[in-house]
């Protein structure tokens, strides 16, 4: 009878230890899908101590965030770099770019040279005290770069704009040009200003960027021409973009002093979704100039919990011009696990945006309330059945 209940006792622990063991695996322990787009890059023609870059879009098939890591492999590991990082957090509404930047060595002959990129997600299923069973998942992207020693010099310039300016105030051109040589570029432009009529040449202006644009890059160029000898009219302006050779002809206006209006607005708050206590957050404010002219603009905001304001933050001031954005960044460095708002305003000349928002949740150890009561019944039942057994046991002596 001692015998009997001594094994029935060893059964009931032994069921116990396994319901325990198995929950421990978590539901997310189902494999999930990573995807890669495109499947394969490839750079070609380029120059020994060149340039190029490329984006690859990583996705997972998870409704939680999983992390993960870009791995560069084969004979070319070595030429890749992720100006980004490698790592990120994506689940499969918030998807990755990837920046790929390819720098072949100075003594590297001609030829084709293959390599990988190993998208590789943080252990699926893993729990905070480190028990349980973990997945990984990966995929790999080819890399093709064709190495020549043949310069060549290609670009093309689009988007061509110019504003109405204030008398005596700047007139600003705007143009977007995409190099796809295999050799940097700085661009200039030739532009002849013509009166209204179009039958006299007012001015003429030679005018170079210090702004390079490197191999498979684009950039917008902005250029300003002096307006001091033009009187209130409107005007015809031909600008041909060097070295790509592409001609528009624009028309703008010179203006009453006072006439034009500055605008801008606040995009976005980008913030680290999920971080870690005392980990240094960057929060970054999106700014676009709207406006007609530039303007000097800075990040002014808090950080709250629960309603509390806990850090007031404010960014440098950055001078924003016409139509472009500007990433307006700060610091937060949470003590401990919660949700954090992030608020605040851009303020540029006299004006500020409507305020904007961001999240950072901070995690801490995570309790499953569910299995904790699950735990706690099991645990009841297996001393109410060992005490029933028990008192059987000694009914009978």
């Amino acid at each position: 009878m001692k015998n009997n209940f001594i094994f029935t006792s060893l059964i009931l622990i032994s069921l116990f230890s396994l319901i325990f063991i198995i929950s421990l695996i978590p539901l997310t322990q189902a494999a999930v899908g990573v995807g890669a787009s495109p499947a394969s890059l490839h750079f070609d023609n380029m120059l020994r101590d060149g340039y190029a870059e490329g984006y690859i879009t990583v996705s997972v098939g998870s409704d939680e965030f999983v992390s993960v890591s870009a791995t560069p492999k084969g004979d070319i590991a070595e030429w890749m770099d992720f100006p980004e990082g490698p790592y990120s957090q994506i689940n499969k509404n918030n998807l990755k770019k990837f920046k790929i930047i390819i720098r072949p060595p100075s003594d590297v002959a001609n030829g084709v040279y293959k390599g990988t990129i190993r998208f590789t997600t943080s252990p699926l299923g893993t729990i905070s005290s480190g028990a349980g069973s973990a997945i990984q998942v990966s995929i790999d992207v080819v890399i093709t770069v064709t190495i020549t020693d043949l310069q060549f010099l290609r670009c093309k310039a689009s988007s061509f704009e110019i504003r109405d300016t204030e008398q005596g105030q700047p007139i600003l051109f705007i143009t977007n040009v995409r190099n796809e040589g295999n050799v940097k570029i700085k661009p200039g432009v030739d532009i002849t200003i013509w009166n209204q009529r179009q039958d006299k040449i007012v001015n003429t202006f030679n005018l170079n960027s210090n702004e390079e644009i490197l191999p498979t890059t684009s950039k917008s160029i902005f250029f300003n021409m002096p307006s001091t000898n033009l009187g209130l009219s409107q005007y015809w302006a031909s600008i041909t973009v060097k070295p790509c050779q592409d001609n528009k002809l624009l028309t703008f206006d010179v203006v009453e002093p006072g006439t034009l209006s500055s605008d801008g607005i606040l995009k976005t708050i980008i913030t680290k979704i999920w971080a870690e206590p005392n980990e240094i957050v960057p929060i970054v404010a999106v700014f676009q100039n709207f406006g007609e002219f530039p303007v000097k603009a800075i990040f002014k905001g808090n950080v709250q919990e629960s309603g509390r304001i806990l850090q007031i933050i404010e960014s440098g001031e950055k001078t924003v011009n016409v139509g472009e954005e500007a990433n307006l960044t700060t610091f937060f460095t949470p003590k401990s696990p919660g949700r954090y708002i992030v608020k605040g305003r851009v303020y540029y000349g006299s004006k500020q945006t409507y305020e904007n928002t961001g999240i950072i949740n901070v995690q801490g150890t995570k309790i499953n309330t569910f299995m904790v009561i699950l735990y706690s019944l099991i645990v009841i039942l297996l001393i109410f059945i060992i005490y029933k057994l028990y008192k059987r046991k000694m009914r009978m002596y």
